[in-house]
């Protein structure tokens, strides 16, 4: 999650802050690619970080929480980019245009599946996640109230505009949930064979 931050107008003490929590939060995302959640203790990211072990404690509750937050950053992350790159096409078809983008995230995911692995099948995450409504997050809440703006817009002939929220969130779950089991376990089969399967019940879907 790229949000930028104007430094000119903070303290030092506050921009010190804002470096060692994302510090933390990029340790935690290595730390849990290197030996899984389970595995990953509040010392190895706070050492990972360059934090004493306390300080961990000034910025999450506990290992679940930051959990979170590296979901919401990274699955934010690839959606952004995919969109990018969508829409930079120029498709003017706009249900082609969500299936360049999904197929975009899929891509990304089938290039990196250790992150996929990281964030499971939480994909709906990056744009879905209680984080989202907390103070510090407007900007993202914005660009998410957006996506789901023009999302409901170019498909206003297929889904009842006051539904566009949850059909999102629900084709983002099964785009995740698809990748999860095709890309890391092959099952039920692979990707490859999945995604013109998945594509197609998703046209229905914005048919």
């Amino acid at each position: 999650m790229n949000k930028s931050i104007d430094y000119e107008n903070l303290s030092k003490k506050e921009i010190n802050k804002i470096k060692k929590r994302k510090r933390l939060i990029e340790s935690a995302y290595n730390c849990f690619l290197e030996k899984g959640f389970e595995k990953t203790t509040i010392g190895d990211i706070t050492e990972g970080a360059g934090v004493a072990k306390g300080t961990f404690y000034l910025y999450f509750k506990d290992k679940t929480q930051i959990q979170n937050v590296v979901t919401l950053y990274k699955s934010y992350g690839v959606i952004q980019q995919s969109l990018k790159i969508s829409r930079e096409k120029n498709i003017e078809d706009k249900t082609e245009e969500f299936i360049y983008f999904l197929n975009e995230i899929i891509n990304y995911l089938e290039k990196n599946t250790q992150m996929l692995k990281t964030i499971y099948k939480n994909l709906s995450k990056g744009i879905f996640n209680t984080i989202l409504n907390q103070e510090g997050y407007e900007q993202e809440r914005q660009s998410v109230d957006k996506i789901v703006e023009e999302f409901g817009s170019s498909f206003k002939h297929a889904i009842d505009p006051s539904e566009s929220k949850q059909t999102l969130f629900i084709i983002l779950e099964m785009v995740g949930a698809v990748c999860y089991n095709s890309i890391i376990i092959n099952e039920p089969c692979s990707i490859d064979e999945m995604k013109p399967i998945l594509f197609k019940c998703i046209k229905k879907i914005l048919s």
